[in-house]
């Protein structure tokens, strides 16, 4: 039974790397460091990352990073997100067990861009998806932040 454990336990790791390499090569096959500069007047557009911390010092400490494109043929905005340690997908000890995936598609008002979106845990069981309510992200032009789970930092922003 210990060995069927371990197998169990590094197929689930296997799936969890496997899915956070194919979002890295997503990553880096569709944002290039100007995209932001590839849609002026668009300041979604990009990569962003922060820690799982908001305004009133609430969250699990976990990093998050969301790539945000703009599908200029539709005006509507998509997202890929990943959470390393989601809170949603299981806590022991206090502490996240699992990551998350998730991606949304929203438009944006004024400094609001709103998602909306599918959230896989990265758990190893394959479950199904879970559908988010929809989620307000607030842009801050003043230090470059957009704010919503956490605050976000934009990706290599000096």
């Amino acid at each position: 039974m210990h060995v069927l454990r371990n197998r169990r336990f590094d197929t689930k790791r296997v799936v969890q790397l496997a899915l956070v390499a194919s979002l890295a090569l997503a990553l880096s096959l569709t944002l290039t460091p100007d995209v932001a500069a590839d849609f002026p007047g668009q300041p979604f557009v990009g990569v962003w990352e922060g820690l799982d911390i908001d305004q009133n010092g609430w969250g699990d400490g976990s990093y998050q990073v969301m790539a945000v494109t703009l599908r200029p043929w539709s005006g509507r905005y998509r997202a890929v997100y990943y959470d390393h340690g989601a809170s949603m997908c299981g806590v022991e000890n206090g502490k996240p067990l699992y990551a998350c995936v998730a991606i949304f598609t929203g438009t944006a008002e004024g400094y609001v861009l709103t998602l909306q979106g599918r959230v896989w845990c990265l758990d190893g069981t394959w479950s199904a998806p879970q559908d988010t309510p929809p989620t307000d992200c607030t842009r801050h032009p003043a230090d470059d932040t957009l704010v919503s789970w956490c605050v976000f930092h934009r990706l290599g922003a000096s």
